[in-house]
Order: structure tokens, then C-alpha cells, then sequence
């Protein structure tokens, strides 16, 4: 698995799944071999399958060496006995992934194909704008100090956790969950917020909790 994190670096990942017996009973074990930065090459399928196999190769699947040539710059492969020991593959959904593993049996990443199913629940006309508008809120209450002065005002007489809310990425649904989660939450001081506050221009009941709620229902469903 290829991905960024929050300060911008690539990584490339790798988790390594065995069967062991352990006291006479077989269990599973996963590992991570790898998570080491993968921004100074492009990312295309031969670099992926050729730093995979370096990596593996040193927790003894298999063996890869390989140099540059200094002849004509590119990387010639010495010895490559990395996939004999490697018998099946999940990735996740990137096509530069799939590709590399093509030739493999195998399939893809359930987290990963799971975010693309909430992802397109996230994107239907009818639910969009909630979201929207939950990251919107959000956003105000990061940036505008007397905005959320005056909403910890109102979280205070609920005994509610005036933690600011959290930051989601389009990219991933993960943080468009813990917004939705956070609202919830804070129902009443929020509805509050939108009659009496900063935002009582926009008119009461402008958040429509109920909606909020089947979103909260869906995608914990979908997480499940």
C-alpha cells in the first residue's frame, strides 16, 4: 500500500500475513514489514514491485539485488527469487498497485474497498450537502474565536467535552465519520448555536439533525 501522510511524505507499506503454530493450535499473525518513504521515485507499477521485493527480501523472503548500470542508467536485476515465497496478495484499489500485482492471485484490501462504498454513499445528491454542511461547521469553529468561545458557552450547562472538532479529508471517510460523530454529540448546544448564536441569521433548524443521524446509522453500518 502506497500513501501520504499528514506532513506530506509517501510511504509504502507492507504487511506481511503467516499462519503459525502456536501451542499446538494454528493462528494467524500479521506483521508490518514496512512503512518506509517512497517519494523520491515515481510511483509506477515497476518501482512498487521492485521496492516491495527489497523489502521483503530482507526479512528473508526471498532474495533481490539489483544495481544501476553505469552504462545505460538503468537497474539491472542480479537475483530475484522474492515471489517464489510469496503465495497470494491483498492490496488496496490504487491502479498502480493493481498492476504491480496483476500476475497474483488474490484480492483487494476489505478497509479499503469498503471506503469506496461509503465514499459513493457520501457523494449521493441526497446526503452530500449534510456533509457539506458538516464540514463547513466545522471549519467555522477552527477558525473563528468567538464563534467557538460562545459555542463552549453553550456546551458547558450540558457537561459536554469542548474538544474542537475534527478535520476531515475528502480522500478518506475516516474523518467525515469522527465530524459526524462529534455533531451528534453536541446536538443541543449546536442547535443552540444556529437559534441563539453567531449563526441565528441563518434561521433555526438550519442543521437538520435528522439527517445527521442517518448518516451516523449508515456509515456505522458500513463499518461494521
Amino acid at each position: 500500500m502506497v500513501f501520504r501522510g499528514g506532513n506530506g511524505i509517501s510511504l509504502l507499506g507492507i504487511t506481511y500475513y503467516a499462519i503459525v503454530d502456536i501451542d499446538g493450535k494454528y493462528v494467524m499473525v500479521e506483521m508490518l514489514l514496512s512503512a518506509a518513504p517512497f517519494g523520491d521515485v515515481s510511483h509506477t507499477r515497476e518501482n512498487i514491485l521492485r521496492v516491495s521485493k527489497q523489502h521483503l527480501a530482507r526479512y528473508g523472503v526471498g532474495e533481490y539485488e539489483s544495481a544501476i548500470s553505469a552504462l545505460s542508467a538503468k537497474i539491472v536485476v542480479h537475483k530475484d527469487s522474492v515471489l517464489d515465497s510469496v503465495h497470494m496478495k491483498v492490496t488496496d484499489n490504487a491502479a498502480n498497485i493493481k498492476k504491480a500485482f496483476s500476475f497474483f492471485d488474490g484480492g483487494f484490501c476489505f478497509l479499503h474497498t469498503l471506503e469506496l462504498v461509503v465514499q459513493g454513499f457520501m457523494a449521493d445528491d441526497a446526503v452530500s450537502p449534510w456533509f457539506e454542511k458538516i464540514q463547513g461547521i466545522c471549519r467555522h469553529l477552527k477558525i473563528s474565536m468567538s464563534g467557538w468561545l460562545c459555542f463552549v458557552e453553550l456546551c458547558e450547562p450540558h457537561g459536554l467535552n469542548c474538544t474542537k472538532p475534527p478535520i476531515g479529508g475528502r480522500t478518506r471517510w475516516g474523518g467525515h465519520y469522527l465530524q459526524v460523530l462529534w455533531h451528534t454529540e453536541r446536538e443541543i448546544p449546536m442547535s443552540e448555536y444556529y437559534a441563539e448564536g453567531p449563526k441565528a441569521a441563518i434561521g433555526p433548524l438550519a442543521f437538520c439533525f435528522v439527517c445527521v443521524r442517518i448518516c451516523v446509522c449508515v456509515v456505522t453500518a458500513l463499518s461494521m
